[in-house]
């Protein structure tokens, strides 16, 4: 089981490249719980095309980002 988290954790790599990028992780149920499957929609509503809400806020309307993605990945550590 993963530990709980007491702080925020936070890794900056800076590397001369074109486009910058961000990621971000959150720790989520684990593998095969009850909120799974509404995990999976969430990212999907989000970010699952050109036209979810995510991907018109951030890359349409704001421009501060030429793509966004969302992912539930229950087998990854803690669901992250």
């Amino acid at each position: 089981m993963t530990p709980p988290l007491s702080q925020e954790q936070r890794h900056d790599v800076v590397e001369s490249v074109e486009l910058a990028k961000v990621s971000m992780g959150f720790i989520t149920s684990p593998a095969y719980s009850k909120d799974a499957a509404a995990l999976e929609v969430a990212a999907h509503v989000l970010a699952g095309g050109k036209a979810t809400r995510l991907y018109q806020k951030l890359v349409v309307e704001k421009k501060v980002a030429s793509e966004v993605e969302a992912d539930y990945d229950e087998n990854a550590l803690a669901g992250i």
